[in-house]
């Protein structure tokens, strides 16, 4: 929010704060609309989704009216930036875990029949993957406004809802768009070996792509590798999972990961390495790395003599890895390469992993 919007909005939390029932929700509702309409943003959608949370757990009738009206923003606001969008999408998705399942259905109907632009659909696309249907994902895919970024999202949900995967991949003729991360990673998170597959095709891909492709792709990986964000968080999304599925999924892409690098060429290599803090983000904040250690040597080497933000990132868990790693398991050239690296880091003025040691 501007400067200048701050005591607009410090009354607008006043006001929201104020409702109480669905009496005081009828007095206030046309400020609260308007507001939202003329100034959207995180802070104004987290304090209405504040107030909805509230309600919801006094008067659980008036929720499906709370979240219809905060539907209606979407036609309201003019020229929304995309950060607005997201935030909106977001919104509207904590908006639906708060929702019965057949509330959510009736209202997922009426907003697929007023998608009339790619924008529109951005925004309602994560509740309208909550439905976990299929059949009503096709449904949107199929509309003329259907973007990459809603069809890519679509694609993740329908296979990980439909249980006919001939029908799944049979989506990457019939999508006008390159749709392989996002249906990898739907079947991967309902354990379908078919998700593995798909995973190290895309990698053998990555560092053949023409430059441009390789970028496009390099991105939609990343996403694939996302699994913490609220646009890719399975719980929010409402996906089918396997049990303990952080662990295995993690494991299973880790050690695809690391074949791909021992297999690849020298441009290759250098080109895997960009993927390396995707990799390891995961791994490290689940802590399911500690079993893989050894696996993941060779693909250190490479990254403490390649690329410098992958060598942060090994850098980062050398403390661990040095700790795990049984003496006789690395090779004093290994060793020569591991102290040269972290003295180069160590040596540059404010280098961020300083601290670690």
């Amino acid at each position: 929010l501007k400067e200048c919007e701050w005591s607009e909005f410090n009354g607008f939390s006043l006001i929201c704060a104020a409702v109480h029932d669905e009496s005081s929700f009828d007095e206030m509702e046309s400020d609260i609309m308007r507001f939202m309409s003329e100034y959207p943003s995180y802070e104004v959608f987290n304090v209405y989704l504040q107030m909805a949370t509230r309600l919801s757990a006094v008067t659980p009738t008036l929720l499906p009216r709370l979240v219809d009206h905060f539907r209606s923003v979407a036609y309201k606001m003019v020229s929304p930036s995309n950060e607005v969008v997201g935030t909106f999408a977001e919104t509207m998705q904590s908006l639906g875990l708060l929702m019965n399942k057949e509330s959510h259905a009736v209202l997922t109907e009426k907003i697929v029949s007023t998608l009339e632009s790619p924008q529109l659909l951005d925004m309602f696309c994560l509740f309208i993957l909550q439905s976990q249907d299929p059949v009503v994902m096709r449904r949107v895919l199929a509309l003329p406004v259907c973007g990459v970024q809603s069809a890519c999202r679509l694609c993740t949900g329908i296979a990980n809802h439909e249980k006919d995967v001939g029908g799944v991949l049979s989506l990457k003729t019939e999508v006008p768009y390159d749709i392989d991360c996002a249906l990898a990673k739907g079947l991967l998170l309902c354990g379908k070996k078919e998700g593995l597959a798909l995973f190290e095709e895309l990698l053998a891909r990555f560092y053949c792509e023409s430059v441009a492709n390789r970028e496009e792709l390099h991105d939609k990986l990343k996403d694939l590798l996302d699994f913490d964000s609220p646009a890719n968080n399975p719980e929010r999304c409402l996906f089918h999972t396997t049990f303990l599925w952080r662990q295995r999924v993690t494991s299973q892409l880790s050690r695809i990961y690391v074949t791909a690098v021992k297999s690849a060429d020298e441009a290759g290599k250098k080109h895997l390495m960009r993927l390396l803090p995707s990799i390891l983000g995961p791994s490290i904040r689940h802590h399911s790395l500690e079993q893989q250690l050894d696996e993941f040597l060779p693909v250190f080497l490479v990254a403490l003599s390649e690329s410098q933000k992958a060598r942060r990132e090994v850098i980062s868990v050398l403390p661990k890895f040095i700790s795990a790693l049984p003496p006789d398991k690395i090779q004093p050239v290994q060793a020569r390469t591991i102290v040269e690296s972290l003295t180069r880091v160590l040596l540059v003025e404010m280098a961020p992993m300083v601290g670690a040691f």
